[in-house]
């Protein structure tokens, strides 16, 4: 019987088919994110920012199933000392300031992306969900870096760990909906960033000791504004110019 070959690209094509088939938005809802992130739905973007926080608001209880962030974690130069970090029955891909942990953590130099579910994520069926810890040096050539506690370089939790439940999901989940709080904030750090870490908010490990790059850690403090964001954080400024791929 003669062999039946199926040329390569045809199975790249049938890949890209199911792989969608498995996790990509629907042509709809794109449009919709688009129309809400670049437009700002028609100059109201505060108020969609507001709608999305109270929907998300609604059910929080699956960021109690995600594992810590580890306290420290090594480094030399400008290398992670291990690439794939075990922690918490979990375990996280290490990697670098890339253009895109500089634009969405401006001032976090490492970032852990959980790249498999914890125990307690698989026991409850929540291994989409993913964990994002960043971490800076509290002084050049340092070995050593320190999660980051707060404020505009501190990572967030995903709803679709960009690593475990697919890009496009974690893009729509999460990114688009930071997007809109930057519009919102003029890619700035204000209440508009804080709203969305309301909902997607930073872990502080188990006991780390706090950290902030941009000064002493600890939250509000007798230095905030009249709007109450710390004066060390005021004059963040979120730039598109150092990621390939942002908001715009």
């Amino acid at each position: 019987m003669k062999k039946v070959t199926m040329p390569r690209w045809k199975w790249l094509l049938a890949s890209g088919l199911l792989l969608c088939l498995a996790g990509c938005p629907s042509a709809a809802r794109l449009q919709d994110n688009f129309r809400k992130v670049h437009i700002g739905w028609m100059g109201k973007t505060a108020s969609v920012l507001d709608a999305w926080v109270r929907a998300e608001k609604v059910d929080l209880s699956w960021v109690k199933a995600l594992p810590d962030c580890p306290c420290t974690i090594k480094v030399s130069g400008n290398n992670c000392v291990q690439k794939d970090v075990p922690f918490d029955t979990a375990e996280y891909r290490c990697s670098y300031q890339s253009g895109t942990l500089k634009f969405y953590h401006p001032g976090a130099e490492f970032e852990l992306r959980q790249s498999k579910p914890s125990k307690k994520q698989k026991d409850t069926g929540l291994t989409k969900i993913g964990q994002q810890c960043t971490y800076g040096r509290r002084k050049k050539g340092d070995t050593v870096a320190y999660l980051i506690t707060e404020g505009p370089a501190a990572g967030t939790v995903d709803k679709f760990g960009a690593m475990l439940g697919g890009m496009f999901l974690h893009r729509d989940a999460d990114v688009d909906s930071f997007c809109l709080a930057l519009k919102c904030s003029k890619n700035t750090f204000n209440q508009c960033v804080e709203q969305y870490l309301s909902v997607r908010p930073v872990n502080k490990g188990k006991s780390c000791k706090p950290f902030d790059p941009y000064g002493p850690a600890g939250g509000k403090s007798a230095d905030a504004n009249k709007n109450g964001i710390p004066d060390k954080w005021e004059k963040v400024r979120y730039d598109p110019s150092v990621a390939f791929t942002t908001c715009q």
